[in-house]
């Protein structure tokens, strides 16, 4: 399928991006994705003219969200897994969601955990969520003083105070098990 898209074959539609231009086929489209099959089964503009238009997302990341539609795999996705995950979101692509979700649980950094915590929140990407919150529980010293943290809890107090919720939830268990 990817050859399909690498190739523009048959394609019968074009998602435009900046000054980019992907060829793909609308019922791969409209398969894997039910806010593409919405534009193009009821009549809205892309139906009429074939063509989507998509801001506020870069062409790197909608290349890699066609190629996870096309191949159901993503290769090196090392930069963009964030804008992906939001890409994804925009599109309904529960597996595209899985990936980043779990692409993000294992690269979670000390430089990043902030973040991503506040990334997860802004999706629903629960298991996103409550993995960094214990990832800054365990490694609150290094955490508490940066200034991206400071910054959270100005912006953000329910995110800080889930955060406190969560802490609160992993000293009782630890607690219990000492007991």
């Amino acid at each position: 399928m990817w050859i399909l898209f690498q190739e523009s074959k048959l394609s019968d539609a074009v998602i435009v991006v900046e000054d980019k231009q992907f060829h793909v086929h609308k019922l791969l489209l409209q398969t894997r994705s039910p806010v593409f099959a919405a534009m193009f089964e009821h009549d809205l503009k892309e139906r009429q003219t074939n063509e989507i238009k998509i801001e506020g997302i870069k062409p790197e990341v909608v290349r890699k969200m066609l190629q996870f539609i096309y191949t159901d795999t993503l290769d090196n996705c090392k930069d963009n897994v964030g804008e992906l995950l939001i890409a994804a979101d925009r599109y309904s692509l529960e597996g595209l969601i899985v990936r980043c979700e779990r692409i993000l649980c294992e690269r979670v950094t000390i430089d990043n955990a902030v973040s991503t915590l506040e990334l997860a929140d802004n999706y629903n990407a629960t298991n996103v969520k409550k993995h960094v919150a214990k990832f800054i529980s365990r490694n609150l010293p290094f955490i508490v003083g940066t200034d991206e943290y400071k910054e959270i809890e100005v912006r953000k107090p329910a995110l800080v105070a889930y955060l406190m919720r969560e802490m609160a939830a992993m000293i009782d268990y630890y607690r219990l098990e000492l007991d």
